[in-house]
């Protein structure tokens, strides 16, 4: 029998909710590389 992976959406949107949970917290996106920020915002490598 093939298993069932209809919760996989519904796990993946409470993980996408639990970073953005987490940006708000600290303030900035936590996993956009230093390297992004400074090419994009001009805001040098921090």
């Amino acid at each position: 029998m093939l298993a069932n992976f209809s919760t996989t959406p519904l796990a993946l949107r409470h993980a996408q909710y639990l970073r953005l949970s987490r940006d708000l917290v600290t303030g900035r996106v936590v996993e956009q590389p230093a390297a992004t920020v400074a090419r994009y915002l001009g805001c040098g490598l921090t």
